[in-house]
């Protein structure tokens, strides 16, 4: 509703109750009650000043503590934009550095299949090489050993031809100088012997024929040496051949005047004769010799003619071999020249891959250097990180010390919270009439308690929900002030009506039906409200748990303070109301927790036991929950978790509402008996679970129990359905 026809409705009504209070004004009981009103108005203003001292200095504190805390998470924040930006750069380095690793793997990857390719191809070259240098060595070792003998073959045949060659040449030698004698005593007496001369003539005719045979068997000889002449190139030198001739010089220049001559030459002819025939005795024994020489010149031809066959079958043999080894030689050479060309190729490709090699190193010797700035700036990066560690670790201590602070605000706050339910004890013991008033601190009871959840739930959270958690005390603080604002204006507003309502003239009393509490209020007249039985409410179907409380409900008994029950009657009928309400509420809540997890596993479709905030608002408006638990959430919401808090915080606000109750008993005892009776006023349920804890009871007490300890047994029961 809009303020203004709230303020125009609050000052009609309240000049209806100023106009009705002077009409009671009269009555002695009206007086007694303001009387009683006023002492607790004048109580709870003390206790509103108490509060708003304690709530300054809370603010005062609190303020500063926002303020605070806002630096650090300033603080936080730019450390936290700091590290993020490290991080990305150390990440951004970390790739380059993962990157160049990879590529200085796959370079390493190719230096080693370079490497096992040259070692390949110089193991290849290597054999290749010695088996060129072996056939080489074997094709020279082949050639020289053939060279070898058939030059000592030749070589001693050469020998031999010579050694006959000369003693050939010495026996002619020899008949050239016994001729040239023979000549030259035949010219000295060619004039007078002419029969000498013609057997002088035959003996040169037989010379000339052997001369003639001589110079056929040299030519043969020469023949032969011409033919061997390719083997004798460091040995034997072309010889120049000398002919011989034969010159016989006859002197017929002598004087044959003197007679004495004549005897002299008697003496010659006859000393010549026996010459002559000394000579023809030795010229028969030359032709003989000749003969024997002849023969043996023809056996030595013959001879010769054999081995110049074998020789000649020898060379035919030896070229035929060695051309059979210049084949294989070609074939060695072809072999040699394509080992050589890919000897060229591979010395080509090593030197490609030797350059590849260098080009590798210097990348690699460029990369390690890059590797190396990398790991300086790592090991930077690293200080860095340690030092933000280092002051994340204390900003860490320093959010211990406020969380800390923080659980004593909030050990604060309950000691508030407890100091407000002592006060609002004596508010539920006014009559009937003070019910608006309890629903409004029961309101405000609820927002305290929601706020102190909220502030233990935002304490235990982590470090980096640090702002949702200023954000969240920050509106908190907001609140609390507006609440404090509010409660300050309706406190001043009702010392006002307070001074109106004593300054007014009392008139007769008339009967009212509002209370007395809502009159101070200057809240709109609210009828009584009916009073139903717990069956009638349970058989509702519109029936809401947070609608019906029955501790919040009319009490059975009208009491303005406590009192001793002398009547055990209404000790028992208040316990008999207390237990009720108690499992009651209990069970309630139980069924409400099932029927929640059911609603909530129907819409979590693929099991995720997470829901969207609204699903979940919707369902808690639908059944009038406090939805203040939802905002500790994000988006999505773990139901399960958030059933269990409300149910915790229900549970709570029964065993509050329970000692409330039992607050308005005084200290005493009740009988096992009368707690058996109890029973019969229960549903069946409710009796089973009463069974149980008058057994446990029992057990220690026999005849008479201690309210007191009852309390403490009903507080301590659980209840799962």
């Amino acid at each position: 509703m809009d303020p203004v026809i709230e303020r125009q409705n609050w000052e009609k009504n309240s000049v209806e109750v100023i106009a009705k209070l002077r009409k009671i004004s009269v009555n002695l009981v009206w007086k007694s009650k303001c009387h009683d009103l006023n002492k607790k108005c004048a109580m709870l203003e003390e206790f509103l000043e108490e509060i708003k001292k304690k709530s300054k200095k809370d603010n005062e504190i609190w303020e500063l503590e926002t303020e605070h805390s806002r630096k650090i998470a300033r603080k936080l924040d730019e450390e936290v934009y700091i590290c993020k930006k490290n991080i990305s750069e150390l990440e951004g380095i970390d790739a380059l550095y993962k990157k160049e690793l990879i590529e200085k793997e796959k370079l390493v990857k190719a230096l080693d299949v370079a490497n096992k390719d040259k070692k390949s191809l110089e193991d290849i070259v290597e054999i290749n090489e010695k088996r060129i240098l072996e056939l080489i060595e074997v094709n020279q070792k082949n050639n020289l050993k053939d060279l070898e003998e058939n030059y000592q073959i030749i070589q001693g045949k050469l020998l031999k031809t010579e050694s006959k060659v000369n003693e050939l040449t010495g026996i002619v030698e020899e008949n050239k100088k016994i001729n040239d004698v023979i000549r030259s005593e035949n010219l000295m007496l060619s004039a007078k012997t002419k029969n000498y001369e013609e057997k002088l003539t035959r003996s040169n005719d037989s010379m000339l024929i052997l001369q003639n045979n001589l110079q056929e068997k040299i030519d043969e000889l020469n023949n032969l040496k011409n033919l061997f002449e390719n083997y004798k190139t460091s040995i034997l030198n072309t010889s120049e051949q000398k002919m011989i001739d034969f010159k016989i010089y006859i002197n017929t220049e002598e004087s044959l005047n003197d007679v004495t001559l004549v005897d002299t030459l008697r003496k010659k002819i006859e000393d010549l004769e026996t010459k002559i025939s000394h000579e023809n005795f030795e010229k028969k024994k030359l032709k003989f010799s000749c003969k024997e020489l002849e023969s043996q010149i023809k056996q030595a031809y013959n001879e010769k003619e054999q081995k110049n066959n074998e020789f000649q079958a020898k060379i035919s043999s030896f070229e035929n071999q060695i051309l059979n080894k210049k084949a294989k030689n070609r074939k060695l050479l072809n072999h040699c020249t394509d080992l050589e060309k890919k000897i060229k190729e591979n010395s080509i490709r090593i030197q490609d891959l030797e350059y590849k090699l260098n080009q590798l190193i210097t990348e690699l010797v460029s990369k390690n250097e890059r590797l190396s700035i990398f790991e300086q700036d790592s090991k930077s990066y690293n200080d860095l990180i340690s030092n933000l560690n280092q002051e994340k670790s204390i900003l860490e201590s320093s959010l211990k010390q406020k969380e800390a602070r923080l659980k004593f605000l909030a050990a604060k706050i309950n000691n508030l919270e407890n100091q407000v339910t002592d006060k609002t004890k004596e508010l539920l013991t006014k009559e009937n009439e003070l019910i608006n008033s309890d629903m409004q601190i029961d309101i405000l009871k609820k927002k305290i308690n929601s706020n102190t959840s909220r502030i233990k739930q935002i304490a235990s959270d982590q470090i980096g929900t640090q702002k949702k958690k200023i954000e969240s005390f920050e509106s908190e603080i907001k609140m609390l002030k507006d609440m404090l604002k509010s409660v300050q204006s309706e406190l001043k507003y009702k010392q006002q009506e307070i001074l109106k309502i004593k300054k007014s003239p009392k008139k007769k009393e008339l009967p009212f039906e509002g209370s007395p509490l809502q009159i101070i209020k200057a809240r709109p007249y609210v009828p009584e409200i009916e009073i139903k039985s717990h069956a009638e409410l349970l058989k509702n179907k519109g029936f809401k748990k947070s609608s019906f409380s029955i501790f919040k409900a009319r009490s059975p008994f009208k009491i303005s303070s406590k009192k001793n029950f002398n009547d055990s009657n209404e000790v028992y009928a208040t316990l008999e109301h207390i237990v009720k309400g108690y499992l009651t509420s209990f069970i309630l809540c139980e069924k409400e927790k099932k029927e929640l997890l059911k609603y909530f596993k129907e819409e979590d479709h693929f099991n995720l036991e997470v829901l969207d905030k609204n699903i979940i608002k919707s369902k808690c408006d639908e059944a009038v929950l406090d939805t203040s638990i939802l905002n500790i959430y994000g988006n999505e919401v773990d139901y399960k978790h958030f059933v269990e808090m409300n149910y915790q915080n229900q549970i709570q606000q029964i065993r509050r509402d329970l000692e409330i109750n039992f607050s308005q008993i005084l200290p005493g005892t009740i009988s096992i008996s009368e707690l058996k009776l109890i029973r019969l006023a229960l549903r069946p349920l409710h009796q089973h679970i009463w069974d149980v804890i008058v057994e446990r009871i029992s057990g220690e007490f026999k005849k008479e129990v201690d309210l007191y300890f009852l309390r403490q047994i009903l507080s301590q029961t659980t209840i799962s359905l």
